[in-house]
Protein backbone atom coordinates (compact mmCIF):
# COMPACT_ATOMS: atom_id res chain seq x y z
CA UNK A 1 0.00 0.00 0.00
CA UNK A 2 1.63 3.68 -0.74
CA UNK A 3 2.46 5.94 2.24
CA UNK A 4 -0.76 8.10 3.99
CA UNK A 5 0.80 10.77 2.41
CA UNK A 6 0.08 9.76 -0.87
CA UNK A 7 -3.62 8.83 0.70
CA UNK A 8 -3.78 13.05 1.92
CA UNK A 9 -2.99 14.06 -1.78
CA UNK A 10 -5.30 11.47 -3.83
CA UNK A 11 -8.03 12.64 -1.39
CA UNK A 12 -7.57 16.42 -2.04
CA UNK A 13 -7.30 15.84 -5.65
CA UNK A 14 -10.74 13.84 -6.13
CA UNK A 15 -12.88 16.05 -3.41
CA UNK A 16 -11.16 19.88 -4.08
CA UNK A 17 -10.76 19.40 -7.95
CA UNK A 18 -13.59 20.79 -9.90
CA UNK A 19 -15.71 17.89 -11.90
CA UNK A 20 -14.78 20.18 -15.33
CA UNK A 21 -11.38 19.03 -14.81
CA UNK A 22 -12.23 15.79 -12.87
CA UNK A 23 -12.62 12.53 -15.38
CA UNK A 24 -16.17 12.08 -13.97
CA UNK A 25 -18.19 15.11 -14.81
CA UNK A 26 -21.52 16.31 -12.74
CA UNK A 27 -23.77 17.84 -15.80
CA UNK A 28 -27.95 17.38 -15.81
CA UNK A 29 -29.47 17.64 -18.85
CA UNK A 30 -33.19 17.72 -18.72
CA UNK A 31 -35.92 18.40 -21.83
CA UNK A 32 -39.25 19.92 -22.01
CA UNK A 33 -40.75 16.43 -21.49
CA UNK A 34 -39.45 16.65 -17.95
CA UNK A 35 -41.29 20.33 -17.29
CA UNK A 36 -44.22 21.12 -15.01
CA UNK A 37 -46.26 23.99 -16.35
CA UNK A 38 -48.63 26.20 -15.76
CA UNK A 39 -50.62 28.64 -18.17
CA UNK A 40 -51.54 31.93 -16.57
CA UNK A 41 -52.70 35.47 -17.72
CA UNK A 42 -50.37 38.62 -16.79
CA UNK A 43 -51.52 41.74 -15.45
CA UNK A 44 -51.71 43.17 -18.71
CA UNK A 45 -53.38 39.97 -20.24
CA UNK A 46 -56.17 40.60 -18.08
CA UNK A 47 -56.74 44.37 -18.73
CA UNK A 48 -56.78 43.17 -22.57
CA UNK A 49 -59.17 40.55 -21.95
CA UNK A 50 -61.66 43.17 -19.70
CA UNK A 51 -61.45 45.60 -22.85
CA UNK A 52 -62.58 42.90 -24.96
CA UNK A 53 -65.25 42.27 -23.17
CA UNK A 54 -66.58 45.35 -22.36
CA UNK A 55 -65.88 46.69 -25.78
CA UNK A 56 -67.70 43.62 -27.34
CA UNK A 57 -70.93 44.51 -24.65
CA UNK A 58 -70.72 48.31 -26.10
CA UNK A 59 -71.12 47.06 -29.52
CA UNK A 60 -74.31 44.98 -29.03
CA UNK A 61 -75.66 47.69 -27.51
CA UNK A 62 -74.56 50.87 -30.09
CA UNK A 63 -73.54 49.05 -32.70
CA UNK A 64 -71.12 51.62 -33.27
CA UNK A 65 -68.50 50.87 -36.23
CA UNK A 66 -65.88 52.25 -33.94
CA UNK A 67 -66.38 49.59 -31.20
CA UNK A 68 -66.55 46.67 -33.80
CA UNK A 69 -63.07 48.02 -35.27
CA UNK A 70 -61.61 48.10 -31.51
CA UNK A 71 -62.70 44.56 -30.96
CA UNK A 72 -61.34 42.93 -34.06
CA UNK A 73 -57.93 44.46 -33.73
CA UNK A 74 -57.77 43.04 -29.61
CA UNK A 75 -59.22 40.25 -30.74
CA UNK A 76 -57.04 38.96 -33.97
CA UNK A 77 -53.92 40.08 -31.79
CA UNK A 78 -55.18 38.06 -28.76
CA UNK A 79 -55.39 35.11 -30.52
CA UNK A 80 -52.63 35.25 -32.51
CA UNK A 81 -50.58 36.04 -29.77
CA UNK A 82 -51.85 32.84 -27.79
CA UNK A 83 -51.58 30.80 -30.56
CA UNK A 84 -47.79 30.90 -31.25
CA UNK A 85 -47.31 31.42 -27.60
CA UNK A 86 -49.21 28.51 -26.39
CA UNK A 87 -48.91 26.31 -29.48
CA UNK A 88 -45.62 25.02 -27.67
CA UNK A 89 -42.99 27.49 -25.13
CA UNK A 90 -40.96 25.00 -24.03
CA UNK A 91 -40.79 22.99 -26.88
CA UNK A 92 -37.20 24.43 -28.09
CA UNK A 93 -35.97 25.40 -23.94
CA UNK A 94 -32.87 23.19 -23.07
CA UNK A 95 -31.37 23.27 -19.42
CA UNK A 96 -28.11 22.02 -18.18
CA UNK A 97 -26.73 22.57 -14.31
CA UNK A 98 -23.09 21.96 -14.15
CA UNK A 99 -21.94 22.16 -10.44
CA UNK A 100 -18.13 22.74 -10.09
CA UNK A 101 -17.36 20.33 -6.95
CA UNK A 102 -20.17 17.69 -6.06
CA UNK A 103 -17.81 16.73 -3.35
CA UNK A 104 -16.33 19.19 -1.11
CA UNK A 105 -14.82 19.86 2.39
CA UNK A 106 -17.17 21.55 5.26
CA UNK A 107 -16.60 25.65 4.51
CA UNK A 108 -15.68 25.27 1.01
CA UNK A 109 -16.99 27.15 -2.17
CA UNK A 110 -18.50 25.89 -5.36
CA UNK A 111 -19.90 26.80 -8.54
CA UNK A 112 -22.85 26.50 -10.30
CA UNK A 113 -23.71 27.42 -14.11
CA UNK A 114 -27.22 26.85 -15.01
CA UNK A 115 -27.29 27.37 -18.86
CA UNK A 116 -30.61 28.01 -20.54
CA UNK A 117 -30.76 27.20 -24.57
CA UNK A 118 -33.10 27.94 -27.18
CA UNK A 119 -32.85 25.74 -29.77
CA UNK A 120 -34.80 26.95 -32.06
CA UNK A 121 -33.33 28.30 -35.34
CA UNK A 122 -35.24 31.48 -36.25
CA UNK A 123 -38.09 31.77 -33.18
CA UNK A 124 -36.56 33.95 -30.59
CA UNK A 125 -38.20 33.52 -26.70
CA UNK A 126 -39.70 36.50 -25.13
CA UNK A 127 -39.12 37.41 -21.11
CA UNK A 128 -38.02 34.27 -19.54
CA UNK A 129 -36.70 34.87 -15.59
CA UNK A 130 -35.07 31.60 -14.10
CA UNK A 131 -35.07 31.19 -10.39
CA UNK A 132 -33.15 28.30 -8.23
CA UNK A 133 -34.16 26.64 -5.10
CA UNK A 134 -31.90 25.13 -2.65
CA UNK A 135 -31.74 23.89 0.79
CA UNK A 136 -31.62 26.80 3.35
CA UNK A 137 -28.52 25.25 5.13
CA UNK A 138 -26.73 26.03 1.22
CA UNK A 139 -24.98 29.48 1.89
CA UNK A 140 -25.31 31.68 -1.76
CA UNK A 141 -23.58 34.54 -2.40
CA UNK A 142 -25.97 37.27 -3.25
CA UNK A 143 -27.36 39.99 -2.40
CA UNK A 144 -31.19 39.27 -3.19
CA UNK A 145 -33.77 37.48 -1.29
CA UNK A 146 -34.58 34.72 -3.96
CA UNK A 147 -31.85 33.45 -6.79
CA UNK A 148 -33.19 34.93 -9.37
CA UNK A 149 -32.24 36.10 -13.05
CA UNK A 150 -34.03 37.41 -16.09
CA UNK A 151 -33.31 37.03 -19.46
CA UNK A 152 -33.85 37.10 -23.52
CA UNK A 153 -33.14 34.72 -25.66
CA UNK A 154 -32.83 34.92 -29.66
CA UNK A 155 -32.22 31.88 -31.73
CA UNK A 156 -29.91 29.59 -30.57
CA UNK A 157 -28.69 31.39 -28.16
CA UNK A 158 -27.54 30.72 -24.40
CA UNK A 159 -27.82 32.45 -21.09
CA UNK A 160 -26.56 31.82 -17.91
CA UNK A 161 -27.29 31.74 -14.13
CA UNK A 162 -24.49 31.33 -12.03
CA UNK A 163 -23.62 31.72 -8.05
CA UNK A 164 -21.18 30.48 -5.53
CA UNK A 165 -22.19 28.31 -2.21
CA UNK A 166 -20.99 26.97 0.58
CA UNK A 167 -22.05 24.36 2.96
CA UNK A 168 -20.77 24.87 6.87
CA UNK A 169 -21.90 21.08 8.12
CA UNK A 170 -20.92 17.83 6.49
CA UNK A 171 -24.11 16.03 5.24
CA UNK A 172 -25.87 15.20 1.44
CA UNK A 173 -27.57 18.37 0.84
CA UNK A 174 -29.45 19.05 -2.71
CA UNK A 175 -29.87 21.64 -5.39
CA UNK A 176 -33.23 22.27 -6.97
CA UNK A 177 -35.87 22.29 -8.68
CA UNK A 178 -35.65 25.72 -10.86
CA UNK A 179 -38.55 27.67 -11.30
CA UNK A 180 -38.74 29.33 -14.51
CA UNK A 181 -41.56 32.19 -15.68
CA UNK A 182 -41.89 32.90 -19.54
CA UNK A 183 -43.62 35.35 -20.90
CA UNK A 184 -44.44 36.02 -24.63
CA UNK A 185 -42.98 39.34 -26.56
CA UNK A 186 -46.80 41.25 -26.05
CA UNK A 187 -46.82 40.28 -22.40
CA UNK A 188 -50.14 38.88 -22.22
CA UNK A 189 -49.59 35.46 -21.26
CA UNK A 190 -46.92 33.69 -18.71
CA UNK A 191 -45.97 30.16 -17.98
CA UNK A 192 -44.97 28.75 -15.19
CA UNK A 193 -42.54 26.00 -15.19
CA UNK A 194 -40.85 23.56 -12.61
CA UNK A 195 -37.60 21.79 -13.45
CA UNK A 196 -37.83 19.27 -11.49
CA UNK A 197 -33.95 19.38 -11.47
CA UNK A 198 -32.14 17.90 -8.33
CA UNK A 199 -28.63 17.40 -7.88
CA UNK A 200 -26.95 16.00 -4.79
CA UNK A 201 -23.91 18.04 -3.22
CA UNK A 202 -21.93 15.62 -0.94
CA UNK A 203 -19.84 18.23 2.28
CA UNK A 204 -17.16 15.71 3.80
CA UNK A 205 -15.57 16.12 7.53
CA UNK A 206 -12.06 18.30 7.39
CA UNK A 207 -9.53 15.79 7.49
CA UNK A 208 -6.35 18.45 8.75
CA UNK A 209 -7.04 17.42 12.37
CA UNK A 210 -7.09 13.52 11.43
CA UNK A 211 -3.95 14.46 9.52
CA UNK A 212 -2.03 16.18 12.45
CA UNK A 213 -2.72 14.08 14.57
CA UNK A 214 -1.32 11.09 12.55
CA UNK A 215 2.05 13.17 11.96
CA UNK A 216 2.46 13.05 16.04
CA UNK A 217 1.39 9.54 15.64
CA UNK A 218 4.45 8.70 13.52
CA UNK A 219 7.08 10.76 15.45
CA UNK A 220 6.34 8.99 18.94
CA UNK A 221 5.68 5.48 16.65
CA UNK A 222 1.98 4.78 17.61
CA UNK A 223 1.64 1.92 15.06
CA UNK A 224 2.57 -0.22 18.08
CA UNK A 225 -0.79 0.49 19.64
CA UNK A 226 -2.84 -2.75 17.49
CA UNK A 227 0.13 -4.86 18.93
CA UNK A 228 -1.74 -4.88 21.96
CA UNK A 229 -4.50 -6.93 20.03
CA UNK A 230 -2.63 -8.81 17.59
CA UNK A 231 -2.21 -12.33 17.66
CA UNK A 232 0.68 -13.97 16.87
CA UNK A 233 1.07 -17.69 15.89
CA UNK A 234 4.42 -19.72 16.93
CA UNK A 235 5.77 -21.81 14.04
CA UNK A 236 7.10 -20.47 10.60
CA UNK A 237 8.01 -16.77 10.31
CA UNK A 238 10.88 -14.12 10.45
CA UNK A 239 10.98 -12.93 13.93
CA UNK A 240 12.49 -15.21 16.79
CA UNK A 241 10.53 -16.34 19.22
CA UNK A 242 12.24 -18.59 21.01
CA UNK A 243 13.92 -22.00 21.52
CA UNK A 244 12.33 -25.66 22.72
CA UNK A 245 13.69 -28.83 22.63
CA UNK A 246 13.70 -31.63 19.52
CA UNK A 247 11.17 -33.98 18.68
CA UNK A 248 11.20 -36.39 16.04
CA UNK A 249 9.08 -34.80 13.50
CA UNK A 250 11.04 -31.38 14.03
CA UNK A 251 13.29 -30.59 10.38
CA UNK A 252 16.72 -31.20 11.46
CA UNK A 253 17.56 -27.64 9.81
CA UNK A 254 15.51 -25.76 12.48
CA UNK A 255 18.01 -26.98 14.80
CA UNK A 256 20.05 -24.20 17.54
CA UNK A 257 23.66 -26.23 17.17
CA UNK A 258 25.28 -23.21 19.27
CA UNK A 259 22.38 -23.27 21.92
CA UNK A 260 22.68 -27.46 21.88
CA UNK A 261 26.22 -27.24 22.51
CA UNK A 262 25.87 -25.41 26.00
CA UNK A 263 23.06 -28.13 27.23
CA UNK A 264 25.98 -30.38 26.16
CA UNK A 265 23.65 -31.80 23.44
CA UNK A 266 21.35 -33.26 25.59
CA UNK A 267 18.95 -32.40 24.29
CA UNK A 268 19.22 -30.62 21.08
CA UNK A 269 17.24 -27.05 21.11
CA UNK A 270 15.29 -26.41 17.81
CA UNK A 271 14.66 -22.52 16.85
CA UNK A 272 11.19 -21.45 16.47
CA UNK A 273 10.00 -18.18 14.51
CA UNK A 274 6.42 -15.92 15.52
CA UNK A 275 4.27 -15.12 12.12
CA UNK A 276 2.49 -11.78 12.71
CA UNK A 277 -0.95 -11.82 10.86
CA UNK A 278 -2.66 -8.49 9.78
CA UNK A 279 -5.45 -7.36 12.58
CA UNK A 280 -8.98 -7.13 11.69
CA UNK A 281 -10.19 -3.83 13.01
CA UNK A 282 -13.70 -2.59 12.92
CA UNK A 283 -14.54 1.14 14.57
CA UNK A 284 -18.32 1.12 15.89
CA UNK A 285 -19.09 4.58 16.00
CA UNK A 286 -21.97 5.74 17.73
CA UNK A 287 -24.75 8.19 15.93
CA UNK A 288 -27.50 7.85 18.33
CA UNK A 289 -29.69 10.97 19.62
CA UNK A 290 -27.70 11.51 22.87
CA UNK A 291 -24.65 11.96 20.25
CA UNK A 292 -25.72 14.80 18.21
CA UNK A 293 -26.54 16.98 21.89
CA UNK A 294 -24.43 20.24 20.30
CA UNK A 295 -21.44 21.20 22.51
CA UNK A 296 -20.45 25.25 23.29
CA UNK A 297 -18.22 24.92 20.47
CA UNK A 298 -21.35 24.75 17.68
CA UNK A 299 -20.58 21.17 17.24
CA UNK A 300 -22.39 18.02 17.89
CA UNK A 301 -20.34 15.10 20.01
CA UNK A 302 -20.70 12.86 16.69
CA UNK A 303 -19.04 15.45 14.85
CA UNK A 304 -16.53 16.18 17.73
CA UNK A 305 -15.44 12.30 17.57
CA UNK A 306 -14.68 12.25 14.21
CA UNK A 307 -11.12 12.93 13.54
CA UNK A 308 -10.34 11.18 16.17
CA UNK A 309 -12.19 8.03 14.59
CA UNK A 310 -10.23 8.67 10.74
CA UNK A 311 -7.52 8.83 12.71
CA UNK A 312 -7.75 5.36 13.56
CA UNK A 313 -8.53 4.26 10.79
CA UNK A 314 -5.50 6.08 9.26
CA UNK A 315 -3.22 4.34 12.28
CA UNK A 316 -4.82 1.00 11.05
CA UNK A 317 -4.32 1.60 7.59
CA UNK A 318 -0.63 2.65 8.45
CA UNK A 319 0.06 -0.39 9.87
CA UNK A 320 -1.32 -2.61 6.69
CA UNK A 321 -4.24 -4.06 8.86
CA UNK A 322 -7.59 -4.12 7.77
CA UNK A 323 -9.61 -0.98 9.13
CA UNK A 324 -13.59 -1.39 8.84
CA UNK A 325 -16.18 1.20 10.00
CA UNK A 326 -19.73 0.71 11.26
CA UNK A 327 -21.92 3.25 12.51
CA UNK A 328 -24.96 2.80 14.33
CA UNK A 329 -28.12 4.40 16.35
CA UNK A 330 -31.24 2.36 16.48
CA UNK A 331 -29.62 -0.16 14.05
CA UNK A 332 -26.56 0.03 11.84
CA UNK A 333 -27.04 2.20 8.97
CA UNK A 334 -23.42 2.34 7.22
CA UNK A 335 -20.96 -0.26 7.25
CA UNK A 336 -17.48 -0.83 5.38
CA UNK A 337 -15.81 -4.70 6.41
CA UNK A 338 -12.14 -4.44 7.00
CA UNK A 339 -9.62 -4.25 4.31
CA UNK A 340 -6.71 -2.70 3.85
CA UNK A 341 -7.01 -0.60 0.49
CA UNK A 342 -6.46 3.18 -0.20
CA UNK A 343 -10.56 3.79 -0.58
CA UNK A 344 -11.44 2.42 2.84
CA UNK A 345 -10.46 6.39 4.37
CA UNK A 346 -12.27 7.98 1.32
CA UNK A 347 -15.64 5.62 1.63
CA UNK A 348 -15.43 6.10 5.39
CA UNK A 349 -15.24 10.09 4.82
CA UNK A 350 -18.52 9.48 2.71
CA UNK A 351 -20.12 7.22 5.31
CA UNK A 352 -19.49 10.17 7.78
CA UNK A 353 -21.29 12.46 5.91
CA UNK A 354 -24.31 10.47 4.51
CA UNK A 355 -25.32 8.27 7.24
CA UNK A 356 -28.30 8.17 9.07
CA UNK A 357 -28.15 9.59 12.79
CA UNK A 358 -30.48 10.37 15.80
CA UNK A 359 -32.17 7.46 16.97
CA UNK A 360 -32.07 5.97 19.77
CA UNK A 361 -28.54 3.82 20.23
CA UNK A 362 -28.96 0.00 20.50
CA UNK A 363 -25.33 -1.83 21.62
CA UNK A 364 -27.38 -4.64 20.85
CA UNK A 365 -28.43 -4.04 17.22
CA UNK A 366 -24.58 -3.55 16.48
CA UNK A 367 -23.35 -6.78 18.05
CA UNK A 368 -26.01 -8.77 16.29
CA UNK A 369 -25.02 -7.40 13.08
CA UNK A 370 -20.85 -7.92 13.54
CA UNK A 371 -21.75 -11.00 14.45
CA UNK A 372 -23.42 -11.87 11.42
CA UNK A 373 -21.21 -10.02 9.15
CA UNK A 374 -17.90 -10.57 10.24
CA UNK A 375 -16.58 -14.21 10.29
CA UNK A 376 -12.52 -13.59 11.28
CA UNK A 377 -11.41 -12.53 14.41
CA UNK A 378 -11.77 -9.02 14.91
CA UNK A 379 -10.78 -6.19 16.98
CA UNK A 380 -14.03 -4.03 17.90
CA UNK A 381 -13.29 -0.44 18.86
CA UNK A 382 -16.82 1.06 19.96
CA UNK A 383 -16.71 5.53 20.35
CA UNK A 384 -19.77 6.14 22.63
CA UNK A 385 -20.99 8.24 25.03
CA UNK A 386 -22.72 5.65 27.28
CA UNK A 387 -25.53 6.85 27.12
CA UNK A 388 -27.56 4.39 25.58
CA UNK A 389 -28.96 1.52 27.57
CA UNK A 390 -26.50 -0.14 29.77
CA UNK A 391 -28.05 -3.69 29.88
CA UNK A 392 -27.76 -3.78 26.03
CA UNK A 393 -24.21 -2.34 26.11
CA UNK A 394 -23.50 -5.38 28.83
CA UNK A 395 -24.96 -8.08 25.90
CA UNK A 396 -23.21 -5.94 23.14
CA UNK A 397 -20.00 -7.38 24.87
CA UNK A 398 -20.81 -10.67 25.92
CA UNK A 399 -21.95 -11.43 22.43
CA UNK A 400 -18.30 -10.11 21.39
CA UNK A 401 -16.81 -11.72 23.50
CA UNK A 402 -18.02 -15.22 23.20
CA UNK A 403 -17.38 -14.77 19.56
CA UNK A 404 -13.52 -14.33 20.85
CA UNK A 405 -13.62 -10.61 19.19
CA UNK A 406 -11.22 -8.34 21.53
CA UNK A 407 -13.01 -5.10 22.21
CA UNK A 408 -11.88 -1.62 23.20
CA UNK A 409 -14.33 0.79 24.72
CA UNK A 410 -13.47 4.75 23.84
CA UNK A 411 -16.28 6.72 25.57
CA UNK A 412 -16.45 10.17 25.85
CA UNK A 413 -15.91 11.88 29.75
CA UNK A 414 -19.61 13.59 29.07
CA UNK A 415 -19.15 15.46 32.75
CA UNK A 416 -15.72 17.65 31.60
CA UNK A 417 -18.05 18.60 27.98
CA UNK A 418 -20.30 22.00 27.94
CA UNK A 419 -23.21 21.57 26.22
CA UNK A 420 -25.20 24.42 24.31
CA UNK A 421 -28.28 23.27 26.81
CA UNK A 422 -29.55 26.32 29.06
CA UNK A 423 -29.62 24.84 33.18
CA UNK A 424 -32.06 26.40 36.04
CA UNK A 425 -28.99 27.14 38.05
CA UNK A 426 -25.41 26.17 39.05
CA UNK A 427 -26.79 23.33 41.11
CA UNK A 428 -28.35 21.68 38.33
CA UNK A 429 -25.03 21.84 36.23
CA UNK A 430 -23.04 19.90 39.52
CA UNK A 431 -25.70 17.80 39.76
CA UNK A 432 -25.71 16.74 36.15
CA UNK A 433 -22.05 16.66 35.69
CA UNK A 434 -21.63 14.19 39.05
CA UNK A 435 -24.91 11.68 37.91
CA UNK A 436 -22.95 11.78 34.58
CA UNK A 437 -19.31 10.83 36.17
CA UNK A 438 -20.96 8.28 38.82
CA UNK A 439 -22.62 6.48 35.78
CA UNK A 440 -19.81 6.43 33.69
CA UNK A 441 -17.34 4.75 36.48
CA UNK A 442 -20.31 2.14 36.94
CA UNK A 443 -20.46 0.90 33.30
CA UNK A 444 -16.30 0.84 33.58
CA UNK A 445 -16.14 -0.74 36.18
CA UNK A 446 -18.30 -3.50 35.17
CA UNK A 447 -17.15 -4.17 31.83
CA UNK A 448 -13.34 -3.78 33.21
CA UNK A 449 -14.28 -7.22 34.47
CA UNK A 450 -15.50 -8.86 31.76
CA UNK A 451 -11.95 -8.40 30.01
CA UNK A 452 -13.28 -5.11 27.80
CA UNK A 453 -9.93 -2.65 27.29
CA UNK A 454 -11.37 0.78 27.89
CA UNK A 455 -9.67 4.40 27.01
CA UNK A 456 -11.24 8.20 28.34
CA UNK A 457 -11.71 10.39 25.30
CA UNK A 458 -11.41 13.70 26.82
CA UNK A 459 -12.36 17.44 26.12
CA UNK A 460 -8.85 18.40 24.67
CA UNK A 461 -8.42 14.68 23.11
CA UNK A 462 -10.41 16.47 19.89
CA UNK A 463 -10.27 20.08 20.43
CA UNK A 464 -6.24 20.46 21.25
CA UNK A 465 -6.05 17.10 19.16
CA UNK A 466 -3.73 15.20 22.00
CA UNK A 467 -5.54 12.36 21.55
CA UNK A 468 -1.98 10.65 20.13
CA UNK A 469 -0.45 11.85 24.14
CA UNK A 470 -3.33 9.85 25.28
CA UNK A 471 -2.86 7.11 23.38
CA UNK A 472 0.61 6.69 23.74
CA UNK A 473 0.11 7.01 28.22
CA UNK A 474 -2.45 4.37 27.81
CA UNK A 475 -0.36 1.93 25.55
CA UNK A 476 2.41 2.30 28.28
CA UNK A 477 0.13 1.39 31.04
CA UNK A 478 -1.15 -1.62 29.15
CA UNK A 479 2.65 -2.86 28.85
CA UNK A 480 3.19 -2.09 32.51
CA UNK A 481 0.24 -4.31 33.73
CA UNK A 482 1.01 -7.40 31.72
CA UNK A 483 4.82 -7.43 32.56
Amino acid sequence: MSSIDDLFEEIEEVISIPTRKAKRKKIIEYNPEDFISHLSLTRRGMLITMVIIIDFGLYLSTSLPFFGIILIIFSVLFAIDYYLFVKNPLENLLIKRHIDRALMFEGDYSLVEVEVTNTHPTKPIGLLEVEEYYQPEIKVLTTKEKLTKSMALGPKESNYLRYLFKIEQMGKYIIGPIKMTIKDFLGLFSVNVIAPIFDDVIIFPRIEDAQRMFQVAQRRKLGRFFDIFRQKEIGSGLDFFGLREYERTDDHRAIDWKASAKRNMDPLMVRIYETVNPLNILIALDAGKSMLVRLDNGKTKYEAVLPIVAFLILLGLSTRDNVGLAIFDSEVTAFLKPANQRKVFFDALRLFAMSNKGNKTSYRQLANYIVAGVRERTLVIIVTDLEGDVEELHECIRILRLKKFPVLLLYLKNEELEFDVPLSSFEDKIFLETYLAHRAADIIREVRKKGVSTMTLRREDFEKLTFPVTLERWISLVSQARR
